[in-house]
């Protein structure tokens, strides 16, 4: 197995150096709940007892 490179990860989605990780995580938030409010996808609610 090779190391990550900043390419490698870049596509993967992971954060690179000088990426800002909260930066990423408001984009992913955004993108969740665009596609939750926005779009005709339906979700799996499990209701499971604690």
């Amino acid at each position: 197995m090779t190391a990550p490179t900043e390419e490698t990860s870049a596509a993967a989605g992971a954060p690179g150096p000088g990426l800002d990780p909260g930066a990423a995580a408001a984009r992913a938030t955004e993108a969740i709940l665009r596609d939750t409010l926005h779009s005709t996808h339906r979700g799996v609610v499990v209701d499971s007892p604690p």
